[in-house]
């Protein structure tokens, strides 16, 4: 599967499409420290049907997680891009677990070393993530 093709697939789209809705409706209040929006209903989680596998927990689906506020990371280990949020996701995760937070990693490889597993379980170890990630893509396991 290409880049292109990737872009489109229901979870990705849909993905994209919220967050520019967040961005668009979000608020300033007049103390700049604090950042507000109204919480509106953006509908049906996408399906989780697509990974190619899960790691670091068994599949998730959206009856698991429905009540519960999901933060979807896209990502892959070896772009600088990714990788620089991290520490910020692996402190929300821990911070507001009990919260109700869930915290997701879509691993999306872009080079062929990133569709191994193996690769993918390593990054995962040196990282130190926890959370559950989501093979999202062509894979070479």
């Amino acid at each position: 599967m290409d880049r292109r093709t990737l872009a489109k697939t229901p979870i990705l789209a849909t993905c994209r499409s919220r967050a520019a809705g967040w961005l668009a409706n979000a608020v300033w209040t007049a103390n700049a420290a604090e950042f507000q929006r109204a919480l509106t209903d953006e509908g049906p989680l996408p399906d989780l049907g697509g990974a190619v596998a899960w790691l670091n927990s068994d599949p998730l689906s959206n009856k698991s997680l429905r009540g519960k506020a999901v933060l979807v990371n896209f990502w892959t280990y070896s772009c600088i891009n990714s990788l620089r949020p991290l520490p910020y996701v692996k402190s929300w995760t821990a911070k507001y677990k009990d919260a109700g937070l869930v915290v997701i990693g879509l691993h999306t490889p872009e080079f062929s070393f990133e569709k191994e597993r193996a690769n993918v379980e390593q990054a995962l170890r040196d990282l130190k993530l926890i959370y559950p990630v989501f093979r999202f893509g062509p894979t070479r396991d």
